[in-house]
């Protein structure tokens, strides 16, 4: 997924109002708003299949599982639209999220900065984020970030690794993930 600036800066109220009848995603970043571009084959397939595991382990919980389309909102003046996200608190408003429990970010050429440096900090920052996974659209390679208290534990999955996911309980294996890829 691409993301790039096309705004001066606006206020949070008018981004909010603006991306209710968007034709496109936008980020909005400190007053100032990126397009979210589309995405290739193998990060659409990436994001369904690792969508669909959650999903179907969310129906044993009181959580939610949003693919794309569902804002995060860091703090008062960023939101980001993961690719995955999992919240299990109650809906306080219709079109962002503010307490996730898991953020799962689908990397490409163009995002790997943002997503392992910017989107990864924010995500820190949010008390109520268990789990930060990152998967890159191009080849079979996983990081996970796991809060553990204050402290996060970072590891780097292998082939035989089944991820756990808080809050649905459910794993991910690599072959969840890359189902229907050609990718190695």
């Amino acid at each position: 997924m691409i993301t790039s600036r096309i705004f001066d800066t606006i206020t949070v109220e008018e981004y909010l109002e603006a991306e209710q009848d968007a034709e496109v995603r936008h980020e909005y970043v400190y007053g100032e708003i990126y397009v979210v571009a589309g995405a290739s084959v193998h990060h659409n397939l990436v994001t369904g299949n690792v969508f669909f595991v959650l999903r179907n382990a969310s129906e044993r919980s009181e959580c939610r599982v949003y693919a794309s389309d569902m804002k995060v909102r860091v703090d008062e003046e960023v939101f980001y639209y993961p690719d995955v996200l999992v919240s299990c608190q109650d809906i306080t408003d219709e079109y962002y999220e503010n307490k996730p429990c898991v953020i799962v970010e689908v990397i490409s050429k163009s995002t790997v900065r943002k997503d392992t440096q910017e989107k990864r900090l924010a995500y820190a920052g949010i008390d109520s984020v268990q789990l930060y996974l990152l998967v890159d659209s191009r080849k079979r390679w996983v990081k996970s970030y796991r809060r553990i208290g204050n402290k996060w534990e970072e590891r780097l999955h292998s082939e035989n690794d089944a991820i756990d996911i808080p809050c649905v309980d459910a794993r991910l294996t690599l072959e969840d993930i890359y189902k229907k890829t050609n990718l190695t």
